[in-house]
């Protein structure tokens, strides 16, 4: 049994926009602030395996494939495979002198023995997904304006 996840989120970040835009570029960087980013391995130019870990005790190792990269509109978009399958996007924007962050995501739970779990702890794995987020754009915010 498998059940697609549709997140969405929007942050306010105290930094300028084109900073924010760089930092969530630099996928390598992410493992150095993003607490729940455990490790990047490039394969390319567009693509490489990322391990994540929140709250929960499972790591979803992840291919991440570069599908846009437009500093213009502010958007990053690229498709995940391995145990999540779908796609992610941030879009950054101004807004009122800060960075307006609007986070989308669409993804099936494919790792191995984790489709009915799934299924049955659906709010246990939102509230775990939503609490890597918020850290992870605090730290983003931190990084971005240049404050440790």
């Amino acid at each position: 049994m498998t059940r697609l996840f549709r997140f969405h989120s929007e942050f306010d970040l105290d930094a300028a926009p084109g900073r924010v835009f760089e930092a969530l570029r630099d996928i390598d960087s992410w493992p150095l602030w993003w607490p729940q980013v455990h490790s990047v391995e490039r394969i390319d130019d567009v693509s490489g395996h990322v391990a994540i870990r929140s709250v929960l005790p499972i790591t979803f190792r992840i291919k991440l494939i570069a599908l846009v990269e437009d500093s213009t509109s502010g958007t990053l978009k690229a498709s995940l495979e391995g145990d999540l399958t779908g796609w992610t996007q941030f879009v950054v924007s101004p807004e009122a002198g800060r960075a307006r962050l609007v986070y989308d995501q669409e993804a099936v739970a494919t790792k191995r023995g984790y489709g009915l779990a799934a299924s049955i702890g659906a709010p246990v794995l939102v509230l775990n997904h939503r609490l890597m987020m918020r850290a992870g754009m605090r730290a983003l915010e931190r990084r971005s304006a240049g404050t440790p």
